[in-house]
């Protein structure tokens, strides 16, 4: 999934007042804790870079879970600032199980590091 295609889905799904740049931004946050938490623990985090956030960036996170995980992250977001407390936790535990199904699937696929080796000194 491209930048520009999650902005899109969330435009659509869940309008709100947010600027472009911001919802940028917040999908920047998901993809900056996908890459240091799950990418760089794993061998072959070399061959991968955090993405920029221009629109033809590619998310790090492949298609068959994208859409749940960075949607409901900006829906999870959206409804904290919103102060809807009902729609942010039904978000939240949607993200959360979305976000644990990936990085299980990362970590079937791609060797983990050995412990102590992805912390900067």
């Amino acid at each position: 999934m491209l930048v520009k295609e999650a902005l899109q889905i969330i435009q659509r799904l869940t309008p709100s007042l947010y600027s472009e740049e911001e919802l940028r931004r917040w999908l920047m946050l998901i993809e900056r804790q996908i890459f240091e938490e799950i990418i760089l623990t794993h061998a072959g985090a070399c061959c991968r870079s955090a993405p920029t956030g221009d629109d033809e960036d590619e998310l790090l996170v492949p298609d068959r879970f994208a859409e749940d995980v960075y949607i409901n992250f900006l829906q999870m977001r959206i409804a904290k600032e919103n102060q809807e407390n009902a729609k942010y936790n039904q978000s939240a535990a949607l993200f959360n199980d979305a976000y644990l199904k990936f990085a299980r699937w990362y970590n079937e696929r791609f060797l983990p590091l050995p412990c102590g080796l992805h912390f900067k000194v």
